[in-house]
């Protein structure tokens, strides 16, 4: 299973879905999506794309970083993360969150629809 996410801004009489490329990913990493963005990937739901922006590269600052924090980053080490049936990986699902930022900086106020 996957998750398919799009960016969705108020059309005034309904959402309309902005063409901002095509962002999916495997359910394997949701443990590691959720360690870095502080939510699962279903919560990301009609989130706003900035706030997700924000949480993400916090996340993606303290993955790169753990000495800079006092109580390190948090994460479990990258290996604990991968999926034992190949599908996906830390380094994929990292570059995936990389851009979906720079996604989310184009349309910080759209709203994310995770199905």
């Amino acid at each position: 299973m996957s998750y398919d996410i799009y960016f969705e801004v108020d059309g005034g009489n309904g959402p309309i879905t902005l063409d901002m490329g095509s962002f999916n990913y495997t359910y394997n990493l949701s443990e590691y999506f959720k360690d870095i963005t502080g939510k699962h990937l279903s919560d990301w739901n009609q989130m706003e794309a900035g706030e997700f922006m924000d949480a993400t590269l916090r996340g993606l600052q303290m993955e790169a970083h753990p000495e800079r924090y006092q109580h390190g980053s948090g994460l479990k080490p990258e290996s604990e993360y991968e999926p034992g049936n190949g599908w996906g990986s830390v380094r994929t699902a990292r570059h995936f969150l990389w851009e979906l930022c720079l996604a989310c900086a184009k349309a910080p106020n759209a709203r994310l629809r995770v199905t």
